[in-house]
């Protein structure tokens, strides 16, 4: 169930993504169109498989399957491209937004907050949000258009595939369901982790003389 706090959480993401929602649309659907060129060659290969048992000719059939293949990689290279680079895009108007913020807080807010994890916090947590802003979304849809289409394919071609299909699929959804919970909570916590690494790293830096006067050593 969506609470107030994801969709606010969403409503964030998408308010980053906006301003490059052209690009992100047209290359995810490049990534698309490759993933429909890929779910079409079972079925050109069924039908080569099946002239070259009644003995015609395959050469069309074959020239299609090939250019499934070379079209569909062509296509998807150039929606990785362009999704890319909306994604640096994103991040760099999430650094510039966050820098800016950081330089306009008062001192006492910052003297109550380590500088390492702030820092952790300007570099780590902006490069996951260019793997959410843009490849997460194009992958919820693209992937959610692609498994129907197969589902359908698999249904025309052979009944038993689709019902051995549909039970995998049922399978992993609850699973998937199931393990969504501690996985939010693992990451929440190794971000906590490499905040509080990044804080006391820079603690040590920033006594680095005093701390190789006493002695210490990594281990």
């Amino acid at each position: 169930m969506c609470t107030p706090n994801d969709r606010a959480t969403w409503r964030t993401l998408l308010g980053y993504a906006r301003p490059q929602r052209l690009t992100i649309l047209f290359g995810g659907a490049l990534v698309l169109l490759s993933g429909l060129a890929a779910a079409a060659q079972p079925l050109a290969a069924k039908a080569l498989v099946d002239r070259l048992g009644s003995g015609d000719g395959i050469t069309g059939l074959l020239a299609l399957l090939v250019g499934l293949a070379l079209a569909g990689a062509a296509i998807a290279m150039v929606g990785d491209y362009l999704l890319e680079r909306a994604a640096e895009s994103v991040v760099l108007v999430a650094r510039k937004r966050l820098a800016k913020r950081l330089l306009s807080l008062r001192v006492p807010a910052v003297q109550r907050t380590e500088p390492g994890d702030l820092l952790s916090r300007f570099t780590g947590d902006t490069t996951l949000l260019r793997e959410v802003c843009t490849h997460a979304l194009v992958a919820l849809v693209t992937g959610s258009v692609t498994t129907v289409v197969m589902v359908v394919m698999m249904g025309v071609m052979d009944l038993v595939l689709l019902g051995i299909t549909l039970a995998v699929l049922l399978v992993v959804g609850l699973l998937a369901l199931a393990g969504m919970p501690m996985i939010e909570k693992a990451s929440h916590a190794a971000q906590s982790a490499v905040g509080e690494t990044g804080a006391r790293l820079e603690r040590v830096l920033g006594a680095f003389r005093t701390v190789k006067a006493a002695g210490a050593r990594g281990h």
